[in-house]
């Protein structure tokens, strides 16, 4: 099985220990997230990919060849072993009470 995680965060302004969670925030990384539903489409994803890359001033964020990991996204035929997931993370969570969360389940 291979999973697709698109994982969407919006940073804080704040890095106060007594903030608190931001609806405003909440809603801006919310609506990115559903833009881009767009990119469960693999082959989307990758020219999207492939664009961002090309045009990149900057591209200190790639791990690994970019090409490779194109190629391997486009390699997997089988849309059965293959799941997508959006994952959005609630701005101005704090580290310590997101791994309460994960410690309670």
């Amino acid at each position: 099985m291979h999973l697709i995680s698109l994982i969407h965060v919006k940073a804080s302004k704040s890095s106060e220990i007594s903030r608190k969670i931001s609806v405003g925030a909440h809603d801006v990384v919310l609506n990115q997230a559903i833009k881009n539903l767009r990119y469960t489409s693999r082959k989307v994803l990758v020219e999207d990919l492939k664009v961002r890359h090309d045009n990149a001033a900057h591209k200190g964020c790639w791990h690994a060849n970019p090409e490779d990991f194109f190629n391997e996204l486009l390699a997997l035929k089988d849309n059965e072993h293959i799941k997508t997931r959006v994952v959005v993370v609630q701005p101005y969570t704090q580290k310590s009470t997101y791994e309460k969360i994960l410690a309670a389940k």
